[in-house]
């Protein structure tokens, strides 16, 4: 059983609020609106500060600071006035109405955007490794002097989709050494 959190010495905090079983919160654009105007609402009374916020479909980030309320209290009074009751009612009695035209809408939303990143194989890593040796086999690489080595490592550690443990694994050099290089 895990234990209570600490609380922040600066009293600001990232808060995650989720549907339950990761299900749906907002089903439309007034569902966001009644959230946001939850949160202002308690906002004005000044028992805390919001410095952000990004409303997903499914879960909500918040970057709260305490003032007056404790973060559970502040949680607590916005989990019980959203009223999510009326939400999952609208949904579970019309679910095409509900979900209609919300997700064909365009948006150009920024907020929180994982970028996925794309990682280069081994086979790409030893090729551009290669590359910068001028075509030597990469078990050279070890043997290379200090500076040479350091440079090409360097070059190869700026590349994008490339991780240290992935350098490491392909040329047989430690982290560390890759990592200080």
């Amino acid at each position: 059983m895990r234990g209570p959190r600490e609380r922040s010495e600066s009293g600001v905090y990232h808060i995650v609020l989720r549907g339950i079983n990761r299900q749906d919160i907002f089903y439309n654009n007034d569902d966001y609106q009644r959230f946001i105007e939850t949160v202002q609402q308690m906002k004005a009374e000044e028992q805390f500060s919001v410095y952000g916020f990004c409303l997903m479909m499914n879960h909500v980030h918040l970057l709260i600071r305490e003032n007056t309320d404790s973060i559970s209290r502040i949680m607590s009074r916005i989990g019980t006035s959203y009223e999510p009751g009326m939400v999952l009612k609208i949904f579970h009695e019309e679910p095409e109405k509900a979900m209609a035209g919300f997700m064909e809408q365009d948006n150009d939303d920024k907020c929180l955007e994982d970028e996925a990143k794309q990682r280069k194989t081994d086979n790409e890593v030893k090729a551009e490794i290669e590359k910068l040796m001028n075509g030597e086999p990469i078990g050279r690489l070890q043997a290379l002097e200090r500076t040479k080595r350091n440079e090409i490592l360097r070059k190869v550690k700026q590349t994008d989709g490339v991780s240290l443990r992935q350098i490491a694994r392909v040329t047989g050099i430690s982290v560390d050494i890759i990592f200080n290089s």
